[in-house]
């Protein structure tokens, strides 16, 4: 309890000063048996790298770390650094398209605990994220693109079939990555 509130006292006073005071600390708790505490180091991490990047080494490879995480909370929160880097530079990620394939396929497959269901739908937040970044990656990216077309068919079809608001908006983030990626 003591380390998450000071994680997240350390998300809100942020500075360039106590980012390089307390980087070395937080990289180790990326390894902290709880996944709570796992979780709030990647969201701090994250925080510290959009105020201030040249002082967090190597930020890729450990969110691609935390992306392969065993928990999917900790999972979904590194999504979120990836989803804003792949804009500014998505040949960077294109290596991600397969486990960004793998993931979104063990969501879509009801692997996640029923925690992460909204309206009988599975992670419909990771599935969109998951979505919008193999957009970017999968542009102009003829091999990406043939890694995505399955799965983006799966999403589609259990989307489709919910009738609900939910889905509806993971319908419209399938063709939106569809209008993204390279036609089939």
């Amino acid at each position: 309890m003591e380390v998450l509130c000071a994680l997240t006292c350390l998300g809100k006073i942020a500075s360039p000063n106590v980012i390089q005071a307390v980087s070395d600390s937080v990289h180790v708790l990326l390894g902290h048996a709880h996944e709570l505490v796992r979780k709030k180091a990647v969201l701090v991490l994250i925080k510290f790298h959009r105020l201030a990047p040249q002082l967090i080494d190597k930020m890729d490879a450990k969110m691609k770390k935390a992306l392969c995480d065993k928990d999917p909370s900790v999972m979904a929160v590194s999504l979120n650094y990836f989803n804003s880097q792949v804009k500014q530079r998505p040949a960077d990620f294109k290596s991600l398209a397969n486990s960004l394939v793998v993931i979104l396929k063990q969501v879509v497959e009801h692997r996640l605990p029923r925690e992460f269901d909204y309206h009988r739908l599975p992670a419909p937040w990771i599935q969109m994220t998951i979505l919008n970044i193999m957009g970017y990656i999968g542009a102009d990216d003829q091999a990406v693109s043939e890694q995505i077309y399955e799965v983006i068919t799966n999403v589609l079809k259990r989307a489709n079939d919910t009738g609900i608001h939910i889905g509806y908006a993971l319908v419209y983030q399938c063709i939106k990555t569809i209008t993204m990626i390279v036609p089939n």
